[in-house]
């Protein structure tokens, strides 16, 4: 005899992601009663028991789709949604009424966010239209001497950006597409993933580095480094430091990274949230070293990423050159700052 406190029917398993059905690119999940919040007439909408997503494409009239490539576009809401709005009076935190001018002219509400959240007085879920936190679509604030001194020197010794946004659209398309493949699954794409012209034109960009575990692309790398990161069912690799405290912004996700003092070699763990904050390190007073190996740089993997690693507190502490040691909270902005383009150019 059945339980009749228990349920029959089978759970239905979804994807965490899906492609929009107009404009074909892959987004995060959501939930019906998200969409049941900001709707028109939510009464008279029937949620098909299916997966639902977001799309945030600005250039988009798609809202919401679900599995079956059915739409809700922005016609159908009740709700502007800030990320397809241009204007700077668009909403950016929906549980504090907090817009872009807003927060671009008062740098410390998204401090005061930050502590609502803590108190658990944030409803991001049912307020905010894709029903995530909003504390990463905050205006980037670099104005930080230190954050700004050292992104200056990473774009001038490795010039990524510069070189992506000037080469044709089939490069950055096929650049696009190794990143996604490393976001969406966790291990080096194969070299087949792009033609052959596409990868020699990557390659001598210093956009991409081959090898025979498959295409290494900044911030991941195909071969063990030393510095891992692990976000949602994922274990990779970083380049470096910098690039490892980057991986946070670019999967949406939260991470923890496993990797060691380049002094000492004393073993350091260090957890983000999704949103660039520390939440735990293994040991205090952990910082990155930004060292320089050479006048000039041929391959950045091989002599630029070497010399970015982390330091233990006490080896941070006793560091011969002090103006090398980035705090970890810096080192995130930096590389927030610097890898921006590319959720530009992979819209994830």
């Amino acid at each position: 005899m059945a339980d009749c406190c228990s349920s029959s029917k089978q759970k239905t398993v979804h994807p965490n992601k899906h492609r929009c059905p107009v404009n074909g690119i892959e987004y995060a999940a959501v939930s019906a009663k998200t969409i049941a919040h900001h709707i028109k007439h939510s009464w008279q909408w029937t949620d098909k028991n299916q997966q639902y997503f977001f799309c945030d494409d600005p250039d988009c009239d798609v809202v919401y789709f679900a599995g079956d490539d059915s739409t809700i576009l922005k016609s159908q809401l009740r709700t502007k949604v800030g990320k397809k709005e241009a204007g700077d009076d668009a909403m950016l935190c929906y549980c504090f009424g907090v817009t872009k001018t807003d927060a671009l002219n008062d740098s410390s509400i998204r401090d005061y966010v930050v502590a609502q959240t803590k108190l658990g007085l944030c409803s991001c879920d049912t307020s905010n239209p894709s029903g995530r936190c909003c504390l990463k679509d905050f205006p980037r604030d670099i104005s930080h001497g230190n954050v700004t001194r050292h992104l200056n020197r990473l774009r001038t010794e490795f010039p990524l950006q510069t070189r992506i946004e000037a080469a044709d659209i089939a490069t950055r398309n096929a650049y696009a597409s190794i990143l996604s493949a490393w976001l969406q699954n966790g291990i080096p794409p194969q070299l087949d993933i792009i033609s052959q012209p596409e990868r020699d034109q990557l390659v001598a960009l210093d956009a991409v580095v081959v090898t025979e575990s498959g295409l290494g692309c900044y911030p991941f790398s195909a071969l063990n480094t030393g510095t891992e990161v692990e976000f949602g069912a994922h274990r990779v690799s970083a380049m470096c430091a910098i690039d490892a405290l980057a991986v946070p912004f670019l999967a949406r996700s939260d991470v923890v990274i496993h990797s060691h003092c380049s002094s000492c070699n004393a073993p350091l763990t260090v957890k983000i949230n999704e949103n660039g904050t520390i939440t735990e390190t293994s040991s205090p007073g952990i910082c990155v070293e930004y060292r320089q190996l050479a006048n000039e740089h041929q391959s950045c993997c091989s002599d630029l990423c070497p010399g970015i690693g982390f330091l233990c507190g006490s080896c941070c502490e006793t560091a011969n050159n002090q103006d090398d040691t980035i705090s970890l909270e810096d080192v995130i902005a930096v590389g927030r700052e610097f890898f921006y383009f590319q959720t530009e150019l992979i819209r994830l």
